[in-house]
Order: C-alpha cells, then structure tokens, then sequence
C-alpha cells in the first residue's frame, strides 16, 4: 500500500464524518443507497453481488469486501454479504449504516467449491457451477473465485461484462480477499466512471468502508481507544499523520522475541522525507502499524511519545497463524 495512500485512509478510519465523506467521497451515494433497497424490495430486477467471508484474517477479508463492494458499485448489483460457520460476522462489531446487507438462507451447496480447505478439486466444482449456473429461487448463481492473477480484471476489464459470457445473472457469489480499490483507478473503463462518481483514487478505500461500516461503540478496546484518542489529539493541533504498515509476516506473531529496527529502517526513510517537505511549523506524527509488537516498540523508543502513534501493549494477533497457510488461505 503505497504511503500517502495508507495515511489518508487511516486518518478518516479514525476521525471521519459527514462533512469529511461530503467532501471526499461524491454523490453517488444516496442513489446506491435508492437502487440497493428497491433491488431488495423487487422493484428493480434482482441482480446481487454476494460477498463471500474467506477463512483468512480480519485485514484480508475487509480488503476483499470492500474490493467486493466497488465490483458490486461498478456493475450495478446490490452488495450483500454471506458469513458461515466460524467465520468474521462484521455485525458483531459494526453497523450498517446504509444498507442493509445481511444475507441468510443460501444453500451451501451454491457456494460450497470457495470455501476451506481450498483445493484443486473444489476449483474444479466451480468451473463447473460456473457453466451451468445453477438456480435457486428463479435465480442463476456463479460462484466467481477470484485467485492470483485473475484479479487483474480490476484494472483491465470492463467489470460491468463480468463474469465474462454470464453478466446477466441474477447473483453472482464472490470470494477472494485481494484489495484492488487503488488499481481499479488505472482500468480504462472505469476511471472515467470513477471521476463521475466523486471518488478519488487515495481515499475510495475509506470512502466505501465508511459508506458500509460504523463501529459499535462496544467493539472499541483499550488499544483501540487509545489509538483513536492519539488521532483525535493530533487532528486538534493540525498534526499531519504519516501511517507506515510495517508486514513483517505471520512467523512474527508467535516468535517476536528478536525484531531488529534494521527492519523498518527505509520505512522510517520514506515517513522522515515526508517531514522534510513539509511547511515550516506544520506537526506532524507518525502511526505506526505492524504484526510485531518489539519492532512498534523500538520504533517508539527511538522517536519519543512525542512523535508516535503507535499500540505498543496490545500484542498482535492473526486467526490460524499456528495452522498451516496453505489451509487457511490458500485463494
């Protein structure tokens, strides 16, 4: 994720409104908004883009939500989203506040070939699906498994013709956990579209998470808290916020007891020329997100409270990370 992109999401992620989302994020809004609740009413002719939960961590299912949404945006089919057995249920910690997009009561077996443990034979099952589009309710169903390069049709395809020979079925079940908001700006038929729209390419990721998610107030913890104050103390002073996501990767998780600085030494590069291009007198702080708890740490101890933006209590935590990968999130 490119820098300015990251701290410009993580800064409204925090301090957000409608004055901010009026400003950043178009009109295109309240219609979807209209088209989605008459779609679910019957009044328009049903075409619904399911969102599938993938049995990978809450980052990788948020990216490929959100990334689910703009296909659903783009093409003009009402977003819903489908969680089964264990899997996150964004309801537990976030409201909806525009649209309602809870779905229940999909047989299984239409989405069966997406979901773990993700194997060649499963894949197999939904080519098949994928000729014959099986129905349900008077509806056509295509499971649209979207795996390594096959999302590059967020910059090169005319996503309103996907899935490609099938975009006139009624709903299409979408799984993959890949982010493409920022690359679909660079697709030819669509950035034109976008523009229209009234969202930008630095900010459309927070423009849609906002439009879908609200917080609930019990689902902030005390490092979530905390964060959130930092932001809200610095927004005050006029303080310019430069996130830095330091992926190290999962092994950090469970085995953090060495993490040199060394590592983050060209992202703390990248942040301090941001700094130096600044205005005279304009503040500035660092936030800094990473899957090690001792590299947070040493960060802040290098650059003071001052400077820093970062939970360096809360250990950080990945679902599966003692499992294998290949069975978790193999998409």
């Amino acid at each position: 994720m490119r820098l300015q992109y990251f701290y410009r999401f993580i800064f409204v992620a925090f301090t957000h409104g409608k004055l901010w989302e009026s400003e950043h994020c178009g009109s295109w809004r309240q219609k979807y908004i209209e088209f989605h609740e008459n779609t679910l009413n019957g009044k328009c002719p049903p075409r619904y883009l399911i969102s599938l939960a993938g049995r990978c961590g809450m980052a990788d299912n948020i990216s490929g939500l959100i990334t689910q949404f703009l296909f659903a945006l783009l093409s003009q089919r009402a977003f819903q989203r489908l969680s089964y057995g264990s899997l996150p249920n964004f309801l537990d910690a976030y409201d909806s506040p525009n649209i309602n997009w809870t779905v229940s009561g999909v047989p299984k077996k239409l989405y069966a070939c997406m979901t773990p443990p993700y194997e060649e034979k499963k894949s197999r099952k939904c080519f098949q699906m994928q000729r014959q589009t099986p129905k349900f309710n008077g509806m056509r169903y295509y499971p649209m498994h979207l795996t390594y390069g096959q999302h590059r049709i967020f910059s090169f395809s005319n996503l309103t013709a996907e899935p490609r020979g099938k975009s006139d079925v009624e709903v299409v079940i979408y799984s993959g956990h890949r982010g493409r908001t920022y690359a679909t700006f660079d697709n030819p038929y669509h950035r034109g579209q976008l523009e229209k729209l009234g969202l930008k390419r630095e900010t459309c990721f927070a423009c849609l998470f906002h439009f879908l998610f609200r917080l609930k107030s019990e689902a902030c913890s005390a490092a979530c808290i905390r964060l959130r104050n930092g932001m809200l103390a610095a927004k005050e002073k006029n303080a310019l916020i430069i996130g830095i996501q330091i992926r190290i990767g999962d092994e950090f998780l469970v085995n953090d007891t060495q993490t040199p600085l060394s590592i983050a030494e060209k992202h703390l590069r990248c942040a301090e020329n941001i700094t130096h291009s600044l205005p005279m007198g304009v503040a500035w702080k660092l936030l800094i997100i990473s899957d090690s708890l001792k590299l947070k740490q040493a960060i802040r101890d290098r650059y003071g409270d001052d400077v820093v933006l970062a939970d360096t209590v809360t250990k950080p935590m990945h679902t599966g990370v003692l499992t294998s990968r290949n069975h978790y999130c193999k998409l």
